[in-house]
């Protein structure tokens, strides 16, 4: 991890939620679209999340930092809780 992370760790947890919570969005709104189709506003809010996905990672390619891994999308979220919850 580059110096330059480390000092940025509060960065790059933030991100990584930000992320996480993306990632929880965009695979709740595609079970909806998976369920009743692509009916407004679920497809437009698909798109709005793999906007916000696309610039969360351009964040982590800024600080040189690999993002988390995510295997299953749909999965992040169910066993874990929000913080201040």
């Amino acid at each position: 991890m580059p110096s330059s992370a480390i000092s940025n760790q509060p960065t790059i947890d933030a991100l990584s939620e930000a992320l996480e919570d993306d990632y929880l969005a965009r695979a709740t709104y595609r079970k909806v679209i998976e369920r009743f189709g692509p009916v407004w506003p679920f497809a437009n809010i698909v798109e709005a999340e793999n906007r916000h996905v696309a610039a969360l990672l351009a964040q982590f390619d800024r600080l040189g930092v690999t993002p988390p891994a995510v295997n299953r999308p749909e999965e992040i979220g169910r066993n874990s809780t929000k913080r201040g919850s």
